[in-house]
Order: structure tokens, then C-alpha cells, then sequence
């Protein structure tokens, strides 16, 4: 009874979410995805477990959807990897029609990359300095995928440019661009916000059609931006 109870409780799961339109948080990380988490769990919503979302960057890399969509069916909200990275929204925007996405971003590119620097210093450095290559191969994110590996794969790059402010930025403006000009003529299946702006919140709420709970967005993870 003990091994059949998580796969009824998986059913069950996917039962509840079964006919609700997905939502896809698909800004970049530490651009307040987070606390968008927050808000959504705040509201009632099932948001997919990320880190059995990591698993399937092995697939990603591939450009292989077919296990991420499979993984959908577990929740209606899903985000951080790999739905915050290039190419899954539109997969999954063909996967699930009347989908409703959401791009997170932050006041420029500077401080996004700031943000990034500071997370990578604090979790994977020593003494206040960001983590060298041999550093991040020891650390292992999902099986058989170093955090080096991983990390190449999120932003596209070589090992020897991971940490390049002028490289980190670009692919930061090219992605907010790529998904503007990919929902150009559907305003309303997407919202853009910037959770330090005072209505941001309020204007998530109107785009899921939701009652506010409170007047701004739970910040969390604000004090490790500094």
C-alpha cells in the first residue's frame, strides 16, 4: 500500500488541475520569480515542484519538450528551470492552448546581473568571491550534471565567459526581447511586470482575474540582492 500511495496521490494531483489553464512564470531567475511563487501558493494555486523540474534539463539541452509537457499535467503553475530558459514557452505554448504567461524582469540589466552575481558569491564562493570552474564541476544540481554543465546550459555559454557582466547582460535583454516580439499581437496572454513597481501586484491579480490579498508583493529574497 505504502509504494501505490504517491503515484494515487499523483492522479489525484493531476485530477485537480485537470481543465485549468497553465501559467508560466518565464523571466529569468532572480528576477523576482520567487516571491511570485508566493503570491500564486497565497492564492490557491498548485505551483509544480521545481526541483523535479530540474531532472529534465537533460531533455532541454536536447531540445526534447516531450517530458517537460508530461510534467505539466502535475500543477497549473510552473516556474524557475526550464521554463524560465529560451524555447519552453513556445513549446508550451503549443502544448497548452489558452496557456497565460508571465515575464518577470528587473529595473535594467544591471541590476539583474548584480543579483546573479551576488546569489552565485553567497551560495558557491568563498570569502565573498564568485566560484571558480573547478568549484561548480564538484557541485552536482541533478544527477550526472555538474552546476558548471548546468549553468552553461541556462545562459548558453562557455565556461570561460559564465561570469562575463557584458555577455550575462545581452542574454538578459535577449530574452525579455525574443518573448516581446514572440506575444506581440497577444497582449493578453502575457504580462510583463517588475515586482518593485507599487501596482505591480494589483496587476497580476487582474491578469489571473484574482481578488488581491494584500497591496504588494511578498519580497522575498530582497535582503540577498545587496
Amino acid at each position: 500500500m505504502a509504494k501505490a500511495f504517491p503515484k494515487f496521490r499523483e492522479m489525484k494531483w493531476r485530477i485537480e488541475v485537470l481543465g485549468k489553464p497553465k501559467v508560466f512564470c518565464i523571466g529569468r531567475n532572480k528576477t523576482g520569480t520567487t516571491s511570485v511563487k508566493r503570491a500564486f501558493q497565497d492564492l490557491g494555486y498548485r505551483v509544480g515542484k521545481e526541483e523535479m523540474a530540474y531532472k529534465y534539463l537533460h531533455a532541454y539541452a536536447k531540445r526534447d519538450f516531450k517530458p517537460i509537457k508530461r510534467f505539466c499535467k502535475t500543477a497549473q503553475v510552473f516556474e524557475d528551470i526550464p521554463f524560465s530558459l529560451p524555447y519552453t514557452y513556445q513549446a508550451m505554448d503549443d502544448a497548452y492552448l489558452g496557456s497565460k504567461f508571465i515575464l518577470t524582469i528587473r529595473d535594467s540589466a544591471d541590476q539583474w546581473v548584480k543579483s546573479l552575481l551576488n546569489h552565485h558569491k553567497r551560495r558557491f564562493g568563498n570569502n565573498g568571491q564568485l566560484p571558480s570552474k573547478d568549484q561548480l564541476k564538484k557541485l552536482y544540481k541533478i544527477p550526472g550534471l555538474n552546476r558548471l554543465d548546468f549553468e552553461k546550459i541556462k545562459y548558453d555559454t562557455t565556461e570561460n565567459d559564465l561570469y562575463d557582466s557584458e555577455f550575462l547582460k545581452e542574454t538578459y535583454h535577449r530574452h525579455n526581447d525574443e518573448i516581446l516580439n514572440y506575444f506581440r499581437h497577444r497582449k493578453n496572454d502575457l504580462l510583463v511586470i517588475n515586482l518593485s513597481e507599487p501596482d505591480s501586484y494589483q496587476r497580476f491579480c487582474d491578469f489571473l482575474g484574482e481578488i488581491p490579498l494584500y497591496k504588494e508583493f511578498p519580497h522575498l529574497n530582497r535582503s540577498q540582492d545587496l
